[in-house]
């Protein structure tokens, strides 16, 4: 599927999601939610039990929070129908106001992708051994630090140096509270290269206001321990060895990061879609062209994942075939487990992921090949035999270089 060379702005659900966030208060003040309930059962947009239990009601603005609650989970036809419903309603200011709010959220991730961009980024790599704080910290100390940072969290944001679009994407994107600092710390850690040092980052947390709570004597500690390791890998120190795959109801639902090494772009961090704590599949459509017919193949039951970084793509062309893999706890090193192979990408920074089980399935196998090696008592017995010959050697040697000045 053919790629855009560079990212156009996504107006997917999230990002109309972030534009009622943000005009959530003005909607509290001015909407009428009267007219609008007539209209979304004029226009079928909602159920009358879903009209009944907004009009129940006390008070104005209850209903109007169940209102944009509603289009929030509409996506994006919803949302274009709720401007629409504005207008007939005659709240024509409201629906402007909304224009008005997609065009600055537009020009602030436009420009935070630039700065972002102007970033060097380290990934994929096996940071060089390095002491104290001086070291590049991995994803587990991260998550560690993440630990014991607390409310206001968010006011980090201007001191790490990332924007607040970011911060607001990631605040959407991730429910979780210790998994949005962490991946605060994650973008950080991408923009600064190889100036995203401990001894920075502590730097320029301790720059926050005190409003941000942050757990110093234990973040010491963190830093402390993590420092006594000699070298750093980027993504924990993860392995695939077992062979072992997970289908769709073992996968995790309490943490959705994936991640994947493809020949296009190398080491990259995604998150899988859930749907009510199941997770979700779709279909993936593709076209082709063979002797002047246009021919479309659709492949069913595909897991959705996306990039967890708005500047990096989870996948590119040449990735097709690569393996995705996941773990129990992201922020435990640990043997990791397959749950498909990459199949499609699309421009809006996702990709669908063919089920690994379904292929072994096909190919009636039950799980991967093992890389653990077998260890048996004969071959321990061989490989002691072994060391005890080399080590009477190198005795036999000694001895005769001993001998050869009086010889």
């Amino acid at each position: 599927m053919a790629m855009a060379t560079r990212r156009s702005i996504n107006k997917d659900e999230n990002f109309y999601k972030r534009v009622l966030n943000r005009s959530h208060q003005r909607f509290l003040e001015d909407l009428d939610p009267v007219s609008v309930l007539d209209l979304f059962l004029e226009k079928n947009y909602l159920l009358y039990t879903q009209v009944r239990d907004i009009q129940e009601q006390r008070l104005t603005s209850d209903k109007t929070r169940e209102i944009i609650k509603k289009v929030g989970s509409k996506g994006v036809q919803g949302y274009k129908t709720f401007k629409e419903v504005l207008r007939e309603s005659h709240q024509e200011h409201l629906a402007e106001f909304l224009d008005k709010q997609e065009r600055i959220l537009e020009r602030e991730i436009q420009m935070a992708e630039r700065e972002i961009g102007r970033q060097a980024r380290v990934q994929q790599l096996v940071a060089p051994a390095q002491t104290g704080n001086k070291r590049i910290p991995g994803d587990k100390e991260l998550v560690s630090i993440s630990e014991h940072i607390g409310m206001n969290w968010e006011m980090l944001g201007p001191f790490l140096g990332v924007p607040t679009p970011t911060i607001d994407q990631i605040k959407l994107d991730n429910p979780r509270t210790r998994l949005q600092i962490f991946r605060l710390f994650y973008v950080w850690r991408g923009m600064r290269g190889s100036d995203a040092t401990v001894e920075n980052l502590l730097a320029q947390m301790k720059m926050a206001p005190s409003a941000v709570n942050i757990n110093w004597d234990a973040v010491n500690e963190t830093v402390k321990r993590y420092g006594s390791e000699e070298s750093v890998v980027l993504g924990g120190a993860d392995k695939y060895e077992s062979g072992k795959v997970w289908g769709k109801n073992e996968i995790p639902t309490h943490q959705p990061i994936v991640q994947k090494f493809g020949v296009g772009t190398g080491l990259t961090y995604g998150e899988i879609h859930f749907d009510n704590a199941v997770v979700k599949e779709i279909e993936f459509h593709s076209e082709m062209e063979i002797d002047s017919n246009k021919l479309t193949t659709t492949l069913y039951k595909q897991y959705h994942i996306k990039s967890n970084d708005v500047n990096v793509r989870f996948s590119d062309l040449g990735d097709s075939g690569a393996l995705v893999f996941m773990k129990d706890h992201f922020d435990q090193e640990g043997d990791l487990r397959c749950i498909g192979m990459l199949e499609g990408v699309w421009n809006d920074n996702t990709c669908v992921v063919t089920p690994i089980t379904a292929i072994l399935e096909e190919l009636k196998v039950t799980q991967l090949k093992s890389f653990i090696p077998i260890v048996t008592w004969k071959k321990i017995d061989e490989r002691l035999r072994e060391m005890e010959e080399r080590l009477m050697r190198a005795i036999t040697r000694g001895n005769t270089n001993e001998q050869s000045p009086s010889q």
